[in-house]
């Protein structure tokens, strides 16, 4: 029972590593061409608290100002 725990333990920043790698290289500067400017926030996260504990409206407005008051991206 001991080692299991010690190996999931272990194993636990291995895959976070992994994973920021996988996500950090899977951006490329060609993809961004064709896409609206905007941030996507964290991993799975995005930017979801920000827009759920603020005030929706400032959130928004705070975007178009920034990008474009037509379109932009957020997740």
């Amino acid at each position: 029972m001991e080692i299991s725990l010690n190996l999931i333990l272990c194993s636990v920043p291995l895959v976070l590593a992994l994973f920021i790698f996988i996500f950090k290289s899977s951006k490329s500067s060609d993809d961004s061409k064709n896409l609206p400017p905007g941030s996507m926030g964290w991993p799975i996260v995005g930017e979801t608290i920000e827009f759920l504990f603020g005030k929706p409206e400032i959130f928004v407005f705070k975007r178009m100002n920034k990008y474009s008051p037509h379109i932009f991206k957020t997740n």
